[in-house]
């Protein structure tokens, strides 16, 4: 569960279009080197707020490369959504169940879409898609299957809620409810980069 610390870097990271996939490499960075560097072993981490100055570190190096080479980015954002339509198509291909499908079929068609425009906010777009699939899926399951997801995620997060500002908790929310749509549906996260 995150503190309000760790909320207000996440809410403070993507007020500023960073994208996720950059602090999940600042966190495996953060880890990668706690392994490695005896000051930091010591640390023991645990929070997000120990892993944020290797996130800062990285969203320096992507924006220093975005701002040298505006071309190259666009190359590389073009690479991101064909490692993504890859993956997707992998998913449809395995995925048996037509309801399940129909919905990563719609998600593939969105990111499709995203190959025919230059844009430069390719990874708030993708979030945008990745949110939608999993908002248009929980709306497609039973309403009894819907309760008991949403009971299990506000049960996630009743410990923690008198910490949390209503955004926060309405984010936690969602985000336990999709973890959850996961494991029940046994949905894939296509937007998930593995580095």
């Amino acid at each position: 569960m995150l503190s309000p610390k760790e909320y207000d870097l996440i809410v403070n990271w993507r007020a500023r279009s960073v994208p996720k996939e950059i602090v999940i490499m600042g966190i495996r960075r953060a880890f990668e080197k706690g392994l490695t560097d005896e000051h930091d072993r010591k640390r023991n981490f645990r929070s997000l707020t120990q892993c944020a100055a290797y996130v800062e570190e990285l969203i320096r190096e992507y924006k220093s490369s975005q701002q040298s080479d505006l071309s190259e980015a666009n190359y590389g954002n073009k690479d991101v959504v064909t490692l993504i339509l890859d993956k997707l198509n992998r998913i449809i291909i395995s995925e048996k169940r037509d309801l399940v499908r129909k919905h990563y079929i719609k998600s593939r068609k969105r990111v499709l879409d995203l190959l025919k425009e230059d844009r430069s906010d390719i990874f708030r777009v993708l979030r945008e898609i990745e949110e939608e699939f999993f908002e248009d899926f929980f709306q497609s399951i039973s309403e009894g299957d819907r309760r008991k997801i949403m009971q299990e995620a506000e049960a996630n997060i009743s410990k923690r809620e008198r910490f949390m500002i209503k955004r926060a908790q309405l984010e936690s929310l969602i985000s336990f409810r999709n973890e959850l749509l996961m494991k029940e549906f046994q949905l894939i996260n296509f937007n998930a980069m593995d580095y």
